[in-house]
């Protein structure tokens, strides 16, 4: 069954499924559609919405969150984020609230 595309301000089905792409967006405070996927996600709960995701889902947002973070930390040290995690594991350790936070969240 193929999914429809629908707008934010569409009337809302009384259960929503909430993809990668939609759940990134609207866990990371930085990311370019933050608010207006904010914005939806606080519709959804006005309205009572039953809003849900998969494991995948939940795994795509703690990699995006793991690999943005791990960046940004690599370019203030001058390495590769994945040679930062080799060389430092534990540094993991302070992205793990980020990623409960975001679950929280969904």
């Amino acid at each position: 069954m193929p999914a429809e595309i629908r707008s934010f301000y569409d009337p809302l089905e009384p259960f929503i499924y909430w993809d990668s792409s939609f759940s990134i967006a609207a866990t990371d405070v930085n990311h370019n559609y933050y608010r207006i996927c904010r914005a939806f996600v606080d519709r959804c709960m006005q309205e009572d919405v039953i809003c849900f995701v998969s494991d995948w889902v939940l795994n795509e947002v703690a990699f995006y969150l793991i690999r943005t973070r791990l960046e940004l930390l690599g370019r203030q040290r001058g390495l590769y984020w994945r040679e930062l995690l080799r060389r430092d594991p534990s540094v993991i350790d302070g992205i793990m609230p980020l990623i409960r936070n975001a679950f929280a969240e969904l």
